[in-house]
């Protein structure tokens, strides 16, 4: 109960980032994740048994920083969008 109850609290304090602080956030994720993708992946053969590391190093560049590349330009603080049509804000 505890351990909802922080995670609620963090939430609502996310909540009030601007775009700024978010995109920041996003970047040390992608940054930390990437720079630690050889160990992530090494880690990773070593507590299942299953494939190869190097094969894990090339899921972990794709889920780094492919995903980054990906969403780094969306927004996602505020409205996003606004459907005039159906009056449907996002």
């Amino acid at each position: 109960m505890k351990l909802c109850k922080m995670q609620s609290l963090q939430l609502a304090e996310y909540s009030q980032f601007d775009q700024a602080t978010t995109d920041a956030i996003v970047k040390a994720i992608f940054e930390a994740s990437f720079n630690q993708r050889i160990r992530l992946a090494k880690m990773a053969q070593e507590e299942t048994g299953i494939g190869k590391w190097q094969d894990k190093v090339v899921k972990n560049v794709f889920a780094s920083q492919l995903v980054y590349e990906d969403i780094k330009d969306e927004k996602t603080v505020g409205i996003i969008s606004d459907d005039k049509e159906s009056e449907l804000l996002k």
